[in-house]
């Protein structure tokens, strides 16, 4: 599967705390040994993009209505 393409997977079964608490992507930078201030969030909402700024990381908004498959 895609599992194998990846370092690190921390989704919303992994955290207590869902965005836009910072959690998730606090994780995700500590399992690849990551500072958070390295790490670039790519977000579809605005929860995702609170909670990237709260982590203290840089965030791209992908306006995911603009997206066609």
């Amino acid at each position: 599967g895609l599992t194998s393409l990846f370092n690190a997977i921390i989704d919303g079964n992994n955290v207590v705390n869902g965005k836009p608490h910072p959690e998730v992507f606090l994780r995700g930078a500590a399992a690849l040994g990551l500072n958070p201030v390295e790490c670039l969030v790519f977000e579809d909402g605005q929860a995702g993009v609170d909670a990237a700024s709260a982590a203290g990381m840089d965030s791209v908004f992908v306006d995911s209505r603009s997206l066609s498959a």
